[in-house]
């Protein structure tokens, strides 16, 4: 259920090419061929005299010339060379985006709003029917404040629909007096953002709203233009932050030239990069607040190195050092994405990749191929593209990062070859979030371990009282109802309300019908918070998990705040424990202790970071000292088989705190140390007879606690 990454945002304007256009020489097209592009400019049905046209060669802001209407509204440029021409059309040459009577536009055929340059139909070749229909525009004016002073030089953005998925229109500076204008036809919303970094100014991103600005694009304040100018848009600007670092290797040695970037989902603005310096240093300035995503995406091809990304919650104003993110060395991955017929995908696709988190995410080429690195371990690839396609989880094992591995062609379904599973969906309770019907796997391991990339088969929202979702063919599977919400931070929280279990998914064009689901208990709300017992702040986007008991069966899935806060909505009755882990931790699984649900529920502070205790013996009997580790927080339990200083991790197990390592000993004479344990609560023992990780438990023999182990 992963939320989709930042759109760049283009950031060509007609603002920054008309205003220079009678000043700006005549760029060189290519020779031969002549062309004739011609028209009229009309505002309101009525021709009009002395509008300016221009004319930009190859894109929407390379002018090459312009001219202005004849009383009838007529213009026209003659003798140009063939090449691809782009018209744009203002009553106000020295400042576009602020006409003086009607809106400034660039033509497209089909004379739609908005008339921007991401909207312009191109002209390739002679053309007399490129027609303006202006209209009469009302201003949009505001002031840049920094406190009583103004700024000068911020650009502001317009876009129309919607905060962060609408359309682009354009872009304009602020003046010298910190004052902006935009006009615009009626209609809306529409949406400003001011943002600094594109000049190199201190200040953090933000959107327009009438009460002093915000970080979020949910929160923007849309304007709708109906009769009249909207004056005192203005932006109150905060400072900005930043985030710094070195980037290395796992040798510890800087890994210079390489690009880092970060990325705010919920502010919507794109993203900033730095590259390393000649220590692998960087800094990415002129931040917002709020949640960044700091990546590294070496190529996978010219280097050998991993791919990295973790989330990072930035104050107001803050400049933080992130310390040193180490560059794995990994193995290469590569395949090829190949339809129901074995065809490579031309379309590009976005797959995933990981295991108890995620490790990174990209997009396939246009043939199909796919590449990146993985360290040593057991990973998951899976395709992000719910509701388009559908592909079984390919599971790779990577043993030699010095080896490649090819994982062939991977088969992708659509809505067409997939098996279609179709049922209706009962609705009776209030609920927070939206419903949404999903497909896993019945064999989907959805332990803590393998929980870093939560990717469905197939979703499909309700709609009309059914859902509909597609999967692979003849594959047993479990459809879930799911609760969904997310937050303005982008925070998700998830919350299993129905299921069907072990369903055989059809063949294509045979749609499985009447997997029915409901809603119909309200439940309650399960919240708490999450804190470090080594570190100043708690972890921030920790996985929060919610399993069922018992059998620990997957319940939800929740994101923890920049305060350790998560909280679950719609949990039905029952009991759960809740599992937390975080790339600060990456060999922790923290959890809480199990709770029932029959009220609105606060889980009491589950801890991560804590101490461990550590014995050392030899487990698998190869004549070197192994590690023996225990989470003094939970009570768990795990083993590390050393060869030298390089350790391989067994299998973590559960063991609740009131039993104590009372011995680490060879109870059976096989050479391999095994483990006494004694329940301090009652003093009954056992023993767990060790091969290397894997643990044979005994019997459990009764003892009164006045009984003393002393050999």
């Amino acid at each position: 259920m992963k939320t989709p990454k930042n759109k760049p945002m283009k950031l060509f304007f007609i603002a920054a090419v008309l205003v220079f256009m009678l000043l700006g020489a005549a760029s060189t097209s290519m020779a031969g061929v002549l062309m004739t592009i011609s028209g009229t400019v009309t505002g309101g049905g009525t021709p009009q005299n002395g509008i300016t046209v221009a004319l930009y060669v190859g894109d929407c802001w390379t002018y090459h010339d312009s001219t202005t209407t004849a009383g009838d509204g007529a213009y026209s440029f003659t003798d140009i060379p063939s090449d691809t021409y782009y018209v744009a059309a203002t009553d106000n040459p020295s400042n576009p985006p602020c006409g003086t009577d009607w809106v400034s536009e660039y033509w497209n055929s089909g004379d739609t709003e908005p008339h921007s340059c991401n909207n312009a139909t191109p002209v390739t070749s002679t053309n007399s029917s490129v027609d303006f229909s202006l209209v009469p525009g009302y201003s949009i004016t505001g002031t840049v404040y920094d406190g009583a002073a103004t700024v000068s030089d911020i650009y502001i953005s317009l876009i129309l629909g919607e905060a962060c998925d609408g359309e682009y229109v354009l872009t304009v500076t602020s003046d010298g007096s910190g004052d902006y204008c935009i006009t615009v036809p009626p209609g809306g919303p529409y949406y400003l953002q001011a943002d600094p970094a594109q000049s190199s100014q201190d200040y953090a991103q933000e959107w327009y709203t009438s009460s002093g600005g915000t970080f979020y694009s949910d929160e923007a304040e849309g304007i709708t233009i109906t009769s009249s100018d909207v004056p005192n848009t203005d932006f109150d600007l905060d400072d900005g932050g930043s985030i710094s670092g070195t980037v290395k290797d796992n040798n510890g040695d800087p890994v210079v030239g390489i690009v880092v970037e970060a990325s705010n989902d919920p502010l919507c603005f794109g993203g900033s990069s730095a590259t390393t310096d000649g220590t692998g240093s960087f800094t990415i300035p002129y931040l917002a607040p709020g949640p960044w995503e700091v990546s590294v995406h070496p190529d996978p091809i010219t280097t050998t190195y991993v791919y990295f990304e973790r989330d990072y919650w930035l104050e107001l104003g803050e400049d933080r050092n992130i310390g040193a993110i180490t560059l794995l060395q990994g193995a290469l991955i590569g395949g090829t994405f190949v339809d129901s017929t074995n065809t490579p995908l031309t379309e590009s696709v976005e797959y995933a990749y990981g295991g108890k988190f995620e490790i990174g995410w990209d997009y396939s080429e246009s043939n199909g191929t796919f590449a990146f690195r993985l360290p040593v371990g057991t990973y998951s690839l899976y395709l992000d593209e719910n509701g388009y396609y559908s592909m079984l989880p390919e599971e790779i094992t990577v043993t030699d990062v010095g080896t490649p591995l090819s994982l062939g062609n991977l088969t992708v379904y659509d809505d067409s070859t997939g098996g279609t599973i179709t049922g209706a969906v009962t609705e009776s309770a209030a609920h927070h979030g939206e419903l949404t019907a999903v497909s896993f796997l019945s064999s989907e391991d959805l332990s803590p371990d393998n929980m870093g990339v939560l990717v469905g088969l197939g979703m499909g929202q309700p709609s009309g009282g059914a859902y509909s979702l597609f999967v692979p063919p003849s594959e047993t599977v479990d459809v879930i109802l799911v609760l969904f919400s997310e937050d303005e931070k982008r925070l998700e929280s998830v919350t299993v309300v129905d299921s069907i279990q072990g369903i055989t998914s059809p063949t294509a064009g045979t749609p499985l019908t009447g997997q029915d689901l409901s809603y119909t208990d309200a439940g309650y709300t399960v919240d708490g918070y999450v804190k470090s017992s080594s570190a100043p702040k708690p972890p921030y986007r920790a996985n929060v998990l919610l399993y069922a008991q018992p059998g620990d069966v997957f319940t939800g899935f929740a994101d923890s705040d920049e305060n350790g806060y998560y909280t679950f909505y719609n949990v039905p009755n029952g009991n759960y424990k809740i599992a937390v882990t975080h790339p600060r931790y990456p060999d922790e699984t923290a959890w809480s202790s199990q709770f029932t649900v029959s009220a609105d529920t606060t889980v009491r502070d589950i801890f991560m970071g804590e101490e461990v205790d550590k014995f050392s013996a030899d487990f698998n009997g190869d004549g070197k000292a192994d590690i023996l580790w225990r989470n003094t927080s939970t009570g768990q339990i795990q083993v590390w088989l050393m060869d030298g200083e390089t350790a391989t991790r067994g299998t973590i197990y559960n063991r609740i705190l009131d039993w104590d390592i009372e011995d680490v000993a060879d109870f059976n004479n096989d050479g391999k140390a095994d483990i006494l344990w004694r329940d301090t609560s009652d003093g009954r023992t056992q023993v767990w007879l060790m091969d290397g990780e894997t643990a044979t438990r005994g019997t459990i023999y009764n003892r009164i606690l006045d009984w003393d182990i002393v050999l």
